[in-house]
């Protein structure tokens, strides 16, 4: 934060302390790049978005039976294609990596799946769209990024599958040629049964989407068990709960995972951890912060009384603050 921060909802967030309210807002999804972050002002709890043990996949069998892998899907429809032929553009570098304007449609004419490799040169998004483009029936696309793919990127039947079992793919079509085939089930639910969804993705009330937009609410509802069983908490004890008592590991306690690496996240990947709303309950030790404690500390950040007044949107900043601080000592012991 910076005297030029002009972002209202951190002034709604830092007003809203006066009256006792918690400022539970996402963080964004433009990690994992640096400087990315949204509403990081102190008095906000800032959410992440976390992932589940368990995914949306697609069964794919190449010819009869040469290879089958379990790829990752969210297309929301129920669907079995048998024998459906694939096209692969073998020995044009740009066709194999379908970059853009590089595919003919009159090569995928008659319903025809496509194999894709991934590229250091194609955006993967303008991948789909070259796809869609050329009114291809279906997509299998050997990718290391799977885990980036949003639900709204399966506006097509589409699997993604490793590098690995891509290069398998690759050395099948090689020998199949024109006759390579493939089936594929869709909305398969791996570790868990299968919910239910609705009919077609246009009549139905069945989404799903992920992000941090969707991770702050459930903070917002563990917040509000927390002030209903504790009603003498400020927003502050509260927020100093859940992040004190969260989870460093995960279900398999192990290191929670940074998934773009595959490795053990640093606190500026997982922030606190994951939430516990049961341990957050009884936390022991709370951090509390009064309001004129934020004010102290944008006041050694050297913001003037009329700054501090236009984020708090109180008078609570005197004229003091224009000529000193309130200081504090903490002393922590390991």
């Amino acid at each position: 934060m910076n005297p030029s921060t002009s972002v209202f909802d951190i002034f709604d967030g830092c007003s809203a302390l006066l009256y006792s309210c918690a400022s539970i807002n996402p963080s964004g999804n433009g990690g994992p790049n640096p400087y990315s972050i949204d509403n990081g002002a102190p008095w906000i709890t800032t959410v992440g978005a976390g992932t589940v043990d368990r995914e949306y996949s697609a069964r794919v069998t190449f010819g009869e039976g040469v290879a089958t892998f379990t790829g990752k899907s969210m297309y929301p429809e129920d669907l079995f294609v048998s024998g459906v032929p694939l096209y692969y553009g073998l020995g044009n570098k740009s066709k194999e990596n379908c970059q853009y304007e590089s595919l003919d449609p009159q090569e995928v004419l008659g319903g025809k799946f496509i194999f894709c490799k991934s590229n250091n040169v194609s955006d993967f998004h303008e991948q789909l769209n070259e796809l869609n483009n050329i009114g291809v029936a279906g997509v299998i696309v050997a990718t290391d990024k799977a885990h980036f793919l949003r639900p709204d990127d399966f506006f097509l039947p589409f699997v993604a599958i490793s590098l690995a079992e891509g290069d398998l793919v690759e050395k099948y079509l090689k020998h199949a040629g024109e006759f390579a085939k493939v089936d594929i089930k869709f909305q398969m639910t791996v570790g868990i049964v299968e919910i239910n969804r609705g009919d077609s993705i246009l009549l139905t009330d069945y989404a799903i989407i992920s992000g941090t937009s969707m991770s702050s609410p459930h903070l917002v509802g563990v917040a509000a068990l927390l002030k209903a069983a504790h009603s003498d908490w400020s927003s502050a004890a509260i927020r100093s709960a859940m992040m004190t008592t969260a989870d460093i590991t995960d279900n398999t306690n192990e290191p929670i995972i940074d998934t773009s690496f595959g490795t053990f996240g640093t606190p500026l990947d997982v922030g606190v951890g994951h939430v516990n709303p049961n341990k957050a309950t009884d936390p022991g030790l709370v951090y509390d912060i009064e309001v004129e404690d934020y004010i102290d500390f944008m006041c050694g950040l050297n913001y003037t009384s009329q700054q501090i007044k236009v984020i708090t949107r109180s008078d609570m900043a005197s004229k003091d603050n224009e000529s000193g601080c309130g200081t504090h000592d903490a002393h922590l012991q390991r």
